[in-house]
């Protein structure tokens, strides 16, 4: 399948997400998409930071995006870098893992 195909048939699911992401009550405290992070570690993690920043930016409210996750814009240079030096596959994802981690732990520890 090429892949202007594929992107219009995943579009209506990213549309349908966006939507339900606008309209998702952020104030009930649980994540969009089930989280095991949350659910059995009890830590909020970076994509529950991320899904609630989405959230915010979809109704205009940029400051909210920004302390509902705020570690996400100081590391995302890091895994620009990850991304533009690390050719192999193996030492990239383990990388970006450890780039996630730290993340969530940090998030945790500020308290967001």
């Amino acid at each position: 399948m090429r892949k202007g195909r594929s992107f219009v048939l995943l579009l209506p699911f990213v549309a349908l997400y966006g939507y339900y992401l606008r309209t998702w009550d952020v104030d009930a405290g649980e994540a969009i998409l089930f989280c095991p992070i949350r659910r059995y570690l009890g830590f909020r993690c970076i994509g529950c930071g991320i899904q609630h920043a989405l959230h915010y930016l979809l109704n205009g409210d940029v400051r909210s995006a920004f302390f509902s996750n705020p570690v996400l814009p100081s590391i995302m240079p890091v895994v620009l870098m990850i991304c533009a030096f690390v050719k192999d596959p193996i030492p990239r994802i383990i990388g970006m893992a450890l780039v996630v981690v730290c993340a969530t732990v940090a998030r945790n520890i500020i308290g967001v």
